[in-house]
């Protein structure tokens, strides 16, 4: 590149070439050749040297339009983030009453990489669990096994990607509730519904399925209803490892699958019922993959008409909770957690969105969900197992 800005320069400039040549001769003589114009040059005294003054209060104009722009990023930086971080459903310190009658779990995504980022989360879950009375199960959202799914239902995978890893103490009695990501579309989807036949912790019973759980100490009941997000994006359809045999046979059962979350969100709920949805793709984003239309259309409608507290995520590589900002302090407003981070935190940029409450892209991290019989507190943490930010979500 630099033969070729010099030939460039060698052709468009030669004559500016030839004064320099020339004021460098006489320059050598100790003489000025040139009647110099104080609009343009100026001499300098301490040198005799000729300088264009044009050249220098051009480099100060750019210098201050730099300033300038960078100074009204910043304002706009610090703004934008200042509304990241103010909501009136923010508390900064929620109150948090202790019970024993709960159910505690934590919720990761987008996790079966094999990397340092993904042990240094699993263990920070297991320390995290045995410091805090004990887990009761884990909720996977998706992208269980990276960056191709599986072969086979004895595809080596398992054990490297999942088994192996969360492997400590605390965990390793507990049940593991997965869904698929798309990531999890390619090759052989179905395998990873039927490991569950396999192995003792990874329970993924259908493409979509409902788990219903009881408090410690049986005051209420708790329904997680696991959903299949894949089939309604369209992208997904594009990707040329997707398994298109098993991707269109979804997309066709996604009016069924609608059906059945309507029929498990129209069931009546009393004061001792809580109903959670979990997917892999978030309704609003912060992220490169923008809010999801589909899933404002078709799932949003029914968690306002049937009041979810709490949809669960991945899918954007960080840690973010989310919510409708147009139904603040409504009574049918869902507070979304995106837990993408279970494998490294690999989407560093945050774009800006009315609906972001607050967000982590640090190197990793889960979140904790503990149900009481009167609301479920929500911790982000980081992959150490420190907290990042809590927030409480109050029965309605």
């Amino acid at each position: 590149m630099s033969q070729m800005l010099e030939e460039d320069f060698t052709e468009e400039g030669g004559e500016l070439n030839l004064q320099h040549d020339e004021l460098q001769e006489h320059n050598n003589n100790d003489t000025i050749i040139k009647q110099l114009s104080p609009s343009s040059e100026y001499i300098d005294l301490n040198t005799s040297t000729l300088k264009p003054l044009h050249r220098y209060l051009l480099i100060g104009f750019v210098t201050f339009l730099v300033l300038i722009f960078f100074g009204s990023l910043m304002g706009v930086i610090i703004k934008n983030r200042k509304k990241l971080r103010q909501s009136g459903l923010t508390f900064p310190q929620p109150t948090y009453t202790p019970s024993d009658d709960k159910l505690h779990f934590l919720v990761i995504g987008d996790f079966g990489r094999e990397n340092d980022a993904q042990r240094k989360v699993a263990n920070s879950m297991g320390e995290y669990c045995k410091e805090n009375d004990g887990c009761d199960f884990v909720v996977g959202v998706g992208d269980n096994i990276y960056q191709s799914g599986v072969e086979s239902i004895y595809d080596e995978q398992f054990k490297t990607k999942f088994e192996d890893i969360y492997n400590h103490k605390a965990l390793e009695d507990l049940d593991f509730y997965m869904i698929l990501g798309n990531h999890d579309y390619r090759n052989d989807v179905k395998a990873q519904i039927l490991y569950t036949q396999l192995s003792k912790r990874w329970k993924m019973l259908d493409f979509f399925y409902e788990i219903n759980k009881k408090s410690r100490l049986g005051g209420f009941d708790l329904n997680l209803l696991f959903t299949d997000t894949n089939p309604f994006h369209f992208l997904f359809f594009l990707d040329p490892l997707t398994n298109k045999t098993v991707i269109n046979e979804q997309a066709k059962r996604i009016p069924e699958q609608m059906e059945w979350l309507k029929s498990k969100l129209r069931k009546p709920k009393g004061d001792d019922q809580w109903t959670i949805v979990a997917g892999h793709s978030p309704v609003y984003s912060a992220s490169q993959h923008y809010d999801s239309q589909p899933l404002i259309q078709n799932f949003e409608p029914l968690f306002r008409e049937y009041r979810v507290p709490l949809y669960l995520c991945g899918h954007d590589h960080q840690l973010g909770w989310m919510a409708n900002r147009e139904i603040i302090n409504s009574r049918e407003q869902t507070q979304y957690i995106i837990s993408g981070a279970a494998g490294g935190s690999i989407y560093r940029t945050i774009k800006y969105n009315p609906n972001l409450f607050n967000y982590y892209v640090g190197e990793g991290g889960f979140y904790s969900v503990e149900v009481q019989h009167d609301f479920i507190f929500v911790i982000a943490l980081n992959e150490n197992g420190e907290e990042i930010y809590k927030f409480r979500i109050d029965k309605q």
